[in-house]
């Protein structure tokens, strides 16, 4: 009983994101929007669906072969289900929060009101990776690193000196990690004259992406705010230079990219590259890349070195416990896929935290 009810939750949530998702898609290219109030109650809306849809995919990670290994369910379940059961009825709290609000209140707040609203923030991206170690993705980042160093392997384009690489994947299969290596990378450093990173997400407003670029690229912060003394500044900072810029998570499906992004690829000299990465492929076909590489999920080894890895470090555990941690610990990574944002997730909150159960049902450890 209780299972069906937290399916019966993640179908209403899930209609419910296709159902906003409708709106926004409706409001994007229908509405006239002129209130700061609606702008962001809009851009608070996509944010809650884009939880959701986590939440979601967290769900489905776990029950999809449910019907065919019953023993697993339940012996590494439970506290799983607890925990995706809360978040199930916080996303639907969350939604009925959104609507409340919009009923309530911002059909009746003015322009300068609009910077009151309540905001949900996600903690940007930074080339700053906590991770020294990455599994699986050898072949990746040499591809990658290639591709940026060698001007050869992309189609130049005359009107421009920088050309567009686009890594795209699904979400939680490491795009931003892996962006981050090859940031750091040695032969990368050595290429390029200048970098910069800047995370993107939910708005692509090119006045700020190019003031964020500045200000990654100099290491220092900057009041400015007028555009054409913004590019100026950048112009100047990357005049002669060989630059590489680093878009972080462009998931705002617009069709103006390719004009947004014209003053940006004018920058530098020949062989500068932008790198996107994004989770749409509507995102990556509007760029009009010179690349385009998708990013694939792990194979089961690499899924099983990285969870290894995290829920074994410093452990204490005898032989024949640890073998039969490890049992449990490959049915976990079987069921995610190959996703490390989703090994990770499945790590801290069932492995961490001390609620892994064993096939009698008796074993646990805190």
């Amino acid at each position: 009983m209780v299972r069906y009810t937290m399916k019966q939750d993640k179908e209403r949530l899930d209609y419910r994101c296709k159902r906003f998702n409708a709106v926004l898609n409706d409001a994007e290219h229908n509405w006239e929007i002129h209130k700061i109030s609606t702008k962001h109650w809009l851009r608070r809306l996509k944010l809650c669906i884009s939880d959701a849809e986590n939440v979601i995919e967290e769900y489905n990670y776990e029950y999809i072969q449910a019907k065919e290994d019953t023993r697993s369910i339940t012996s590494i379940s439970d506290s799983f289900s607890s925990c995706i059961s809360d978040k199930l009825k916080e996303m639907h709290n969350k939604f009925e929060e959104i609507l409340e609000e919009r009923r309530e209140n911002y059909e009746h707040i003015d322009e300068e009101d609009g910077s009151k609203l309540p905001q949900y923030f996600r903690l940007p991206s930074s080339p700053l990776s906590d991770q020294s170690i990455i599994y699986g993705r050898d072949a990746d980042l040499k591809m990658i690193v290639e591709m940026l160093i060698d001007s050869h392997q992309q189609r130049q384009e005359e009107d421009y000196t920088a050309s567009i690489i686009v890594l795209v994947g699904m979400g939680g299969v490491g795009k931003t990690t892996l962006a981050q290596t090859v940031y750091k990378d040695g032969k990368i450093n050595e290429h390029f004259d200048k970098k910069a990173w800047v995370c993107v997400s939910d708005e692509f407003v090119v006045e700020k992406i190019s003031k964020d670029a500045l200000v990654s690229a100099t290491g220092k912060s900057s009041n400015l705010t007028v555009f054409s003394v913004i590019q100026e500044k950048l112009l100047v900072e990357w005049e002669g230079k060989k630059f590489l810029l680093v878009l972080d998570d462009v998931w705002n499906e617009i069709h103006e990219f390719s004009n947004m992004l014209g003053f940006l690829r004018t920058l530098g000299v020949q062989g500068s590259k932008i790198v996107v990465t994004t989770r749409s492929k509507v995102v990556a076909n509007i760029m009009n890349p010179s690349v385009t590489y998708n990013l694939g999920a792990l194979n089961s080894d690499d899924a099983w070195k990285l969870f290894s890895s995290r829920a074994f470090f410093g452990s204490s555990f005898d032989y024949e416990k640890q073998l039969s941690l490890e049992d449990i610990g490959k049915k976990i990574v079987e069921k995610c896929k190959g996703l490390p944002l989703i090994i990770k997730v499945f790590e801290r909150q069932k492995w961490r935290c001390g609620d892994v159960e064993g096939d009698d049902g008796t074993q646990s450890y805190g």
